[in-house]
């Protein structure tokens, strides 16, 4: 795309874009930008140290902005600042609870997250996976996987879970929703295709507008 943005930059925007027609069109598109809370790796250069390193910080989806260029520009630097603020966060000592926690006690925990008495604020409108799988072909029983489907959980009053596996030079999309919170759901999935269009047709006018602008 020319805009020096990261693969997960643009899947991140192609995800808002999908949010943003499916609230618009039900008239409940919201003034302020929504969130997505996505993953950031903490480990450095040439740990090999076992077990995940890696902590969850919001990242705003510029849902606000039409143009879908300035968007997906809005939200490069909404994710670098992410990630600078993932640097600084400690998350060891919270991912170790998760770790250490027996199962059956884990589950009352979550349990008790979702209770009626639980706390109502969240740190993002919707959970955003990108999850790099590999350019090469899997098998399972000898038969070569053409695709993947990817599936995830839904965070206690979350009513929405985004999961993008890449694998075979293509992207497959998830969604994993509460019915009651957000209906529809095959319209976020046909929403994706239309997002990645708009969003090549827009970089391509403005790529030729400004090589224009330079020849004068």
């Amino acid at each position: 795309l020319q805009f020096d943005v990261t693969v997960n930059d643009v899947l991140l925007a192609l995800t808002a874009s999908a949010l943003r027609t499916y609230l618009d069109q039900r008239l409940q598109l919201p003034e302020r930008p929504l969130a997505g809370l996505i993953a950031i790796s903490k480990r450095s250069e040439g740990d090999l140290e076992m077990g995940n390193q890696i902590t969850s910080v919001p990242v705003g989806l510029a849902t606000d902005i039409a143009d879908p260029v300035q968007r997906l520009l809005r939200i490069h630097r909404n994710a670098a600042k992410a990630k600078q603020m993932a640097k600084a966060y400690d998350a060891d000592m919270l991912r170790g609870i998760g770790e250490s926690l027996p199962p059956g006690l884990l589950n009352l925990l979550m349990r008790a997250m979702n209770s009626s008495e639980a706390p109502a604020g969240q740190p993002a409108n919707v959970i955003v996976s990108n999850v790099r799988g590999t350019p090469v072909p899997l098998y399972c029983a000898g038969a070569r996987i053409e695709c993947m489907y990817p599936m995830s959980i839904l965070a206690p009053g979350q009513g929405l879970n985004v999961t993008l596996v890449s694998y075979m030079g293509r992207v497959d999309v998830g969604f994993t929703v509460d019915p009651e919170l957000v209906p529809d759901a095959w319209q976020l999935a046909e929403e994706m295709p239309r997002a990645l269009t708009e969003l090549l047709s827009a970089a391509r006018q403005r790529v030729e507008a400004e090589a224009r602008a330079a020849r004068g």
